[in-house]
């Protein structure tokens, strides 16, 4: 078996059958700043036109000396940014310090993510103010803040009661509308993952878990946080990382960090045929070397399966991680060809997942960031699992790195995934890109061909998506990122011959 996969990983190098070409803006990829020496960095993404379709929005950060302020930058399905866009004229983004309308003491967490969801013909941004409390701001479809929703355009949440702290990390909207985002809350020093339920109006949801909020049980663990979110159905699927305390949740005994997998039912209830009473805990081996640490960083769900990708810390280099479990049970899916925790990287190859979509055909794509030797750098990273020719699961695009996206050579990563196109054939990244170190917001599209559009309007659109004023990069590279000179283009000789070296092996395994 180890032999097959070894001789289709080679195969997939092969010009054309490589990595896919990202097709989003003038290069592959688009980046945005503020200005060369203030960066942004992409946290979440929404559709304007629902599941898959639509204009794109993508959120992050950027830390000012007054605190640190939402970004939200538009464009549509070739990656021209909507020039007019925004609260900055002509400039075609939303750059807002959460204060201004909440008060003091409300700006965005700095190093927590924040969340954008698009919410009928509005956008509403979910985050952690520097308080450490549960906020949300809602805006236009024209990016001004709506300032028909709570005070001034914003809300801040209080479901847990006073004095407790709330940590969003992650949002998502269920079929009503209903805004579910998971995290957790602070008491007395101690993190104790959580998941919210809230009204279209941001109010806590009573008829959801215990008056809007459902929280870990503390006994078991010293601590547990969430950090992405599914949903299936109405059916709330969260994972995220716990540290084991005075009872025994993992394979083995000690004070060990692993995934947490909770699923709730539609109100709030533990899913008592997942896991025991709806949680699942996971630390395991990869590349049989035991994990000391297991930390998610994405999950999604598609075709009676949960995906969860993030980083395992273990002797040697951190291995970023893929793994199946099954949706109704929470057991571990034996259908991965290499174990049940798969590394995103070859041989030992430092990388982590942060962001995981379901595509069409039950293929889920995974990105985040991997180890570039030639550059010494982490570099994009964007890969594929999906099903095999022998009825189980296997990785697509064995080496998915993606080092154009950082001209300079700096660290370039994918903080988060989102299908793209209907079906769903495409995957959206938003992330990093770093220049002459300032982070810049990076958002490509890989694995389906280019949407054709015209290249400006009466907007100001363009491919000039670098910092006001001054371009740091502009629309990347200006060659194709990924498949080397040939692009997606026709095999060669070369390819033709191990495409057939390949069927015979294939064919030769079923036959044993």
């Amino acid at each position: 078996m180890r032999g097959v996969r070894a001789f289709l990983g080679a195969a997939l190098l092969v010009p054309g059958l490589a990595m896919a070409q990202l097709d989003f803006g003038d290069g592959g990829y688009v980046t945005f700043a503020l200005t060369e020496s203030l960066g942004v960095e992409g946290d979440s993404l929404a559709l304007t036109g629902g599941a898959g379709e639509g204009d794109i929005i993508a959120a992050g950060r950027a830390t000012f000396g007054e605190g640190t302020a939402i970004i939200l930058v538009r464009y549509d399905a070739s990656g021209q940014r909507d020039g007019g866009f925004g609260n900055v004229p002509e400039q075609g983004f939303v750059s807002l310090l959460p204060a201004d309308i909440l008060g003091s003491g409300a700006g965005v967490a700095p190093s927590t993510p924040v969340s954008v969801l698009a919410t009928g013909e509005t956008f509403t941004v979910v985050f952690a103010t520097a308080s450490q409390e549960l906020a949300l701001v809602r805006f236009a479809q024209e990016g001004s803040v709506d300032t028909s929703f709570g005070t001034n355009g914003g809300l801040i949440v209080t479901p847990s009661g006073s004095g407790i702290q709330e940590m969003p990390r992650a949002a998502t909207l269920d079929s009503q509308g209903r805004i579910v985002v998971v995290g957790h809350r602070l008491v007395s020093g101690q993190q104790q993952a959580a998941v919210w339920r809230l009204e279209q109006d941001g109010e806590p949801d009573t008829g959801f878990a215990d008056d809007g909020v459902w929280v870990e049980p503390t006994a078991a663990l010293t601590s547990s946080s969430f950090r992405a979110v599914t949903l299936i159905g109405d059916d709330i699927v969260a994972a995220g990382e716990a540290l084991q305390g005075s009872e025994q949740v993992f394979d083995r005994t000690g004070a060990l960090t692993g995934d947490l997998v909770l699923r709730l039912d539609a109100s709030g209830n533990p899913d008592e045929q997942f896991g025991v009473d709806g949680e699942v805990y996971l630390l395991g081996e990869i590349d049989e070397v035991p994990v000391n640490l297991a930390s998610p960083g994405g999950i999604a769900a598609a075709g009676g399966r949960i995906a969860v990708t993030g980083r395992t810390m273990m002797p040697g280099p951190n291995l970023g991680y893929f793994l199946l479990l099954d949706a109704e049970t929470g057991e571990v899916s034996g259908d991965l060809d290499d174990g049940w925790r798969v590394p995103l990287l070859a041989d030992g190859v430092r990388a982590e997942g942060r962001g995981v979509a379901a595509l069409d055909e039950g293929v889920f794509a995974v990105t985040g960031f991997g180890q570039d030797a030639a550059a010494q750098a982490e570099a994009l990273l964007i890969t594929r699992f999906g099903p095999d020719d022998d009825d189980g699961f296997a990785q697509i695009d064995p080496a998915g790195l993606y080092p154009e996206v950082s001209p300079s050579g700096e660290h370039a990563g994918g903080n988060t995934a989102r299908a793209y196109g209907s079906p769903a054939g495409s995957v959206l990244v938003a992330g990093f890109s770093n220049e002459s170190g300032t982070s810049r917001l990076l958002l490509t599209r890989g694995f389906e061909t280019p949407v054709d559009d015209d290249n400006d309007d009466d907007n100001g659109n363009g491919n000039d998506n670098g910092p006001i004023d001054n371009p740091i990069g502009g629309g990347g590279s200006g060659e194709p990122v990924g498949g080397g000179s040939s692009g997606g283009g026709p095999l060669g000789p070369l390819g033709l011959v191990l495409l057939g070296l390949l069927a015979v092996a294939v064919v030769r395994r079923r036959h044993r």
